[in-house]
C-alpha cells in the first residue's frame, strides 16, 4: 500500500461517478481494436495542448514503462504548403510517469487530490481492490491479475481524464508554446516499446493556432421537479466530441451558483448503437419545497478546459405526499417478464380512482398503459410479460376528480443469453496475390451486432481469430501467404448479438491456395482527407521477398495513373513527414476540391508485381467553422395557417442550408433542408396557438460548415 487507505476507497466511490458501464467500454475497446496510442489536440492563440492514451491495458502497462517520444512538423506556413516538412524540436526526450515521490505533493493539492491519488494508486499501488480475495488455484490467479491490470488502466484514465495535471504527471499529456499564428504543424505519438515485446501503433495530429474555437456551452437545459427532487436533461450529442464530463451548479437566488456535487457527471456509454442515447441526466435533492433553485450546467474537455456555462432554468419542489406513489426500481425477471412495485399511504385509498402502470421505450419518450383497465387503490404490484430491449417504466395515480400524477421513470434492462444462430451459406474466393474474399447470409436474428471470422491451416487445427474487429458487414478480406506447401486455409464465422452472445461457429469453407507466389497484395488501412493534404496509411505486402512499393495517383474519373512515391526497402522515404518507411504517406501536392484516387502495388525481388490495390479516394477539404447566418426574419399567416422564414447569408459555396424546429419547450431537431442558394423557408405543418422554436446551420461544399444561428422564438 503506497497511499492512506482512504485514497483506496475512493476507487469504489468512482462507481458512483462514472457507472458500471465504464468498464465495458474499456473490455470492448481491449477486444477489439488493435494496438494503439491515441492523438488529440486542443488549439489555442499561444499553444497547442495534446492528449493521449492506449487503448488497451497491456499496452498501458508497456508504455507506462518504456514511455512516448513525440514529433514535431512543420508543414504549413504562410497559407502554403511547404514543399518538404521540417522537423521541429521537442524539449522532452521522454514522457513517463512521474516518480512515487512526486505524487506525494500531487495528492496534497486539494484541487486534485483525488484524481492524482487514484492515478498513483493504479501506477504505483501493490493492490488495486478495497477488498482482498484470496485465489485458491492457479486458474482463478491469473483472471484476478488480468481483472486488476484492467481497472488499474480503466481507473488511471479516467483520472487522468478529469484533470490535464494529473495526465501531465502520468506522461499522457502536454503543452507546446512554441508555436507561430501562421504556422500548422503535424504531431506524431511514438511509444518507446520495443516491437519485439508489444507491436503499438502511434498516432497523429494537425493543427494550429488558426483552428482555435471558443468552447461552446451545453445547450437544450431542462429541469423537472418533484417532492424535494429536481430531474435535469441536457443534450449531449452536439459536444460530444468536446466533453468528456459535465458539472452542474445551483443556485437559490439565480446569482450565486455553487456545485450540487462535487463529482462529475459522465457521457454514458452508448450500449446499443441502433437506440443512441443523446441525453444527459442528473438527479438532485432539494433542501426544501417551495424555495424557487437555479441550476446551469457546463462541460469540461480532457484538456481540463470549462465551457460557459448553459441556459439558467429553474423551479421549486411540488409536494406531492398526498397522493403520489413510490416506485421501486423494476425487478426483470426469468422468461423477460419485468416485476414493478410501489408504495402508497393505506389511509389516502378513498382519494383515488386507482394506478396505472406506463411503459416507454425513452425516459422522456411516449408514455402508454400496459394493461386494459385502472388497477384498483389496493393494488401495490404488476407483472409486465415483457417487451425486449429497455423499457421506462412509471405509476401514474387518478384521483376523484381525474386529477392525475406519476412518478419519474425507471429503467429495466430485459437480459438476453439466447445466442443467434450460426452463420450459413460460407464462401470465397482467393486471387494470385493472396487475398481472400469471404461472404456469407446475414443471420436472421434482429439483434445481431456483427461476426467475427477465423482461419485454420488445417481442418483438425484450433481456429484462430483474423478479424481484428467485430465485422458488421457479411463479407470480409483477409491476407494470407502464398509461399508456404500448406494448400488449403479454412475458415469458420461467428455471430454476435448485442449483449456479445456467441453463435456456434459455422461449417467451414475451405480455400485452395494457387501455385503461384508474387508479392502478396498490399491493403489500405486509412484515407484521411484534411484541409492541407490527404494522409494514406496502407498495410504491406506480407511477401517476405518484396522490394518496393510503387504509390500511384490520378484524378477521380479519369485512368491516367502517375507514380507519386517509391519506397524501397533499407532506403528511406521520400516523405519525411513519417517514421514508418513502408506504411503512410502524406500527399500535399494536389488541388484543393479536386478528389483523386490512389493505389498501391508490390513489387518483389524478380520484378513480379502484385495486383494494384483496391483503389481509394481523398481530397482536401475545409473543416472550419464560418460564421453562423445571422439576419432571421419570419412572418406568421394564420388564415392560411404557414410560417415564413426569411435570412440572409453573404458566404459562397453554400451547399444546403440546415433547418432546425421544436415546439415550445422540446429540444431542437432536424426538421427540413433547402438549397444552399435558398434564402427563405415556408413551414405549412403547424398548429395554431403553439409557439415554435428554429435554428438554421449552413454546410458547405468540401465539407466545412457554419456555426449554429442563434434561436428565434415565433409565437402565434
Amino acid at each position: 500500500m503506497i497511499l492512506h487507505q482512504k485514497y483506496l476507497r475512493l476507487l469504489w466511490l468512482l462507481l458512483v461517478w462514472i457507472g458500471i458501464s465504464q468498464f465495458g467500454y474499456a473490455q470492448s475497446t481491449q477486444e477489439d481494436a488493435k494496438p494503439a496510442v491515441g492523438l488529440i489536440t486542443r488549439a489555442y492563440p499561444d499553444s497547442i495542448a495534446l492528449r493521449w492514451a492506449p487503448n488497451n491495458a497491456v499496452a498501458w502497462k508497456y508504455t507506462t514503462k518504456y514511455g512516448y517520444t513525440l514529433q514535431k512538423f512543420l508543414v504549413w506556413k504562410d497559407g502554403k504548403v511547404l514543399d518538404k516538412a521540417i522537423r521541429l524540436d521537442i524539449p522532452v526526450q521522454t514522457f513517463k510517469p512521474l516518480p512515487l515521490a512526486a505524487w506525494k505533493k500531487l495528492v496534497a493539492n486539494p484541487t486534485i487530490e483525488k484524481q492524482a491519488a487514484i492515478a498513483a494508486q493504479a501506477l504505483y499501488g501493490k493492490t488495486f481492490s478495497a477488498e482482498t480475495q484470496t485465489a485458491k488455484d492457479r486458474f482463478t490467479k491469473i483472471a484476478n491479475t488480468v481483472r486488476e491490470q484492467n481497472m488499474r488502466f480503466t481507473y488511471a484514465l479516467l483520472a487522468a481524464d478529469q484533470s490535464f495535471v494529473v495526465a501531465k504527471a502520468m506522461g499522457l499529456a502536454w503543452v507546446d508554446r512554441n508555436i507561430r499564428p501562421n504556422e500548422k504543424y503535424l504531431y506524431k505519438v511514438v511509444p518507446k516499446v520495443p516491437k519485439a515485446k508489444y507491436a503499438i501503433e502511434g498516432g497523429f495530429r494537425y493543427t494550429g493556432a488558426s483552428d482555435y474555437q471558443p468552447l461552446p456551452a451545453p445547450v437544450d437545459l431542462k429541469a423537472y421537479f418533484g417532492n424535494q427532487a429536481a430531474v435535469l436533461r441536457w443534450n449531449r450529442s452536439y459536444h460530444e466530441h468536446l466533453f468528456t464530463s459535465y458539472f452542474v451548479e445551483r443556485s437559490a437566488d439565480g446569482k450565486n451558483f455553487e456545485l450540487a456535487s462535487p463529482l462529475p457527471v459522465t457521457n454514458p456509454v452508448q450500449n446499443d448503437p441502433q437506440r443512441p442515447n443523446n441525453q444527459m441526466f442528473y438527479n438532485d435533492s432539494l433542501p426544501t419545497n417551495g424555495q424557487v433553485y437555479h441550476y446551469r450546467v457546463y462541460g469540461v474537455t480532457p484538456f481540463g478546459e470549462k465551457s460557459k456555462p448553459s441556459k439558467v432554468v429553474s423551479g421549486k419542489g411540488k409536494s406531492l405526499e398526498t397522493l403520489m406513489p413510490v416506485m421501486d426500481q423494476p425487478q426483470v425477471m426469468p422468461g423477460g417478464k419485468v416485476q414493478l412495485r410501489w408504495s402508497f399511504p393505506k389511509n389516502k385509498e378513498m382519494r383515488i380512482k386507482g394506478f396505472w402502470v406506463e411503459r416507454a421505450r425513452k425516459a422522456d419518450g411516449r408514455y402508454q398503459a400496459i394493461h386494459q383497465s385502472i388497477l384498483v387503490p389496493n393494488v401495490r404490484a404488476y407483472v409486465d410479460l415483457g417487451n425486449g430491449g429497455a423499457s421506462y417504466y412509471r405509476i401514474k395515480v387518478v384521483d376523484k376528480a381525474a386529477k392525475t400524477s406519476q412518478t419519474f421513470p425507471y429503467l429495466a434492462q430485459q437480459p438476453d443469453s439466447i445466442p443467434p444462430v450460426k452463420p450459413t451459406q460460407l464462401m470465397g474466393k482467393i486471387d494470385s496475390n493472396g487475398v481472400v474474399r469471404l461472404s456469407w447470409q446475414a443471420v436472421p436474428d434482429k439483434d445481431v451486432k456483427g461476426y467475427k471470422v477465423f482461419r485454420a491451416n488445417f481442418a483438425n487445427a484450433e481456429y484462430a481469430l483474423v478479424s481484428r474487429r467485430i465485422v458488421s458487414q457479411t463479407s470480409f478480406v483477409d491476407t494470407v501467404s502464398l509461399n508456404t506447401l500448406t494448400p488449403t486455409v479454412h475458415y469458420k464465422v461467428m455471430a454476435l448479438d448485442q449483449y456479445l452472445n456467441q453463435s456456434d461457429m459455422s461449417d467451414a469453407y475451405v480455400v485452395l491456395r494457387p501455385d503461384t507466389i508474387p508479392p502478396v497484395q498490399p491493403a489500405f488501412q486509412l484515407v484521411m482527407s484534411t484541409d492541407t493534404a490527404v494522409v494514406i496509411k496502407w498495410i504491406k505486402s506480407s511477401s517476405h521477398d518484396v522490394r518496393k512499393h510503387v504509390l500511384y495517383r490520378a484524378k477521380i474519373g479519369t485512368n491516367e495513373w502517375k507514380q507519386i512515391a517509391l519506397f524501397e526497402k533499407n532506403k528511406p522515404q521520400n516523405n519525411e513527414e513519417s517514421a514508418n518507411v513502408y506504411s503512410d504517406y502524406t500527399d500535399k501536392d494536389i488541388e484543393a476540391n479536386k478528389v483523386y484516387q490512389y493505389t498501391l502495388v508490390a513489387v518483389d525481388a524478380a520484378g513480379l508485381e502484385s495486383a494494384p490495390a483496391k483503389p481509394v479516394a481523398g481530397k482536401i477539404i475545409d473543416r472550419g467553422l464560418k460564421q453562423p447566418i445571422r439576419k432571421i426574419n419570419y412572418e406568421v399567416n394564420t388564415q392560411q395557417q404557414h410560417i415564413r422564414l426569411k435570412w440572409e447569408y453573404p458566404l459562397k459555396n453554400v451547399s444546403k442550408i440546415l433547418i432546425y424546429r421544436a415546439k415550445e419547450f422540446e429540444p431542437l431537431q432536424l426538421y427540413s433542408t433547402v438549397g444552399g442558394n435558398t434564402r427563405t423557408f415556408k413551414d405549412t405543418k403547424i398548429h395554431p396557438n403553439v409557439s415554435y422554436r428554429y435554428c438554421l446551420k449552413a454546410e458547405f461544399k468540401g465539407g466545412g460548415q457554419s456555426v449554429f444561428s442563434k434561436e428565434i422564438i415565433v409565437s402565434q
